[in-house]
Formats: structure tokens, sequence, C-alpha cells
């Protein structure tokens, strides 16, 4: 009987465990889709900021310091190189796959590559390069194929 009753309280146990881990992830994934509006809104609040070399914000900004920044300040911490940037989160191949705040990497030349912020509709945000500001840019011809990837954050 006490072993019936040993292994009763421990299915039990693992049942609660169950039922609220799964509300706990749940209510995590309930809050995504507000945590990718924070980054695109964040990214848009920045357009017509000035680029600069090395740039990390707020004053002014290079691609991936720009990048780096609009995820800062929504509570994430990521590199602030492109290079780091290619290797973090989950690699997104096609465009098709995008979704908002997802990170573009895009290869400019050989070993030059360029990096954006996705805002959905076939948009990003981008500081692109000496004596520009940061703005927003459609997915055209000349930046699909220059796509490499993308990298999913969040």
């Amino acid at each position: 009987m006490r072993n019936k009753i040993s292994i009763l309280i421990f299915i039990l146990g693992v049942f609660v465990i169950l039922v609220f881990s799964n509300c706990v992830r749940r209510s995590e994934l309930e809050l995504i889709p507000k945590k990718r509006e924070g980054v695109v809104k964040t990214a848009i609040s920045l357009i017509g900021t000035p680029y600069c070399y090395g740039g990390k914000g707020p004053k002014c900004f290079d691609c991936s310091g720009f990048v780096s920044y609009v995820y800062k300040i929504n509570g994430y911490k990521i590199p602030s190189t492109t290079k780091e940037l290619m290797k973090i989160g989950k690699k997104i191949k096609h465009i098709s796959e995008l979704k908002k705040g997802d990170i573009l990497i895009f290869k400019i030349k050989r070993k030059l590559y360029h990096t954006a912020v996705y805002i959905g509709d076939g948009n990003f945000v981008h500081s692109p390069k000496k004596n520009t500001r940061v703005r927003k840019e459609n997915l055209n011809r000349y930046w699909k194929k220059k796509f490499k990837m993308g990298r999913r954050i969040i």
C-alpha cells in the first residue's frame, strides 16, 4: 500500500511540474510578437541617425553597431560586429522565411558584409555607409542578390 501511495505521489508531482512548465513556456511564446515589434519600432525610430564608422549609437552608427544597439534597447546583449552577428541565433537561409526583427546579413563584396534589421513586408532598416543616415529600404533586386542569411534572435 505504501509503495502505491509513493508511486501515485511521484506521478502526481511529475504531472504538476509538466503542467506548470507548459504554462510558463506558453506565456513566453505569447511575448515573442511583442518583442519583435519592439525591435522593429526601435529600428524605425532611429531612421535619420548619421552613419559613422565604428559607431555604436545613439548619436551615430555603423551597420553592426546599429543592429546591436537596436537589440540592446530591447533587452538583448548581442555582438556589435558583423562577423560575430553571423554566428548568433538561428540561421535563416531564405528571404521567404524572415520574420519581423530578424537580423539580415548581406555579402556586398568578396570579404565585405553588411547587416540590417528586417521590419516586415520586404523592408529593412540599416545604417548603410559613409555620408548617409539610417534609412528604410526594400529587399529589391539588388539586396536580394546580396542576401547571405538571416539570423533569428527572438
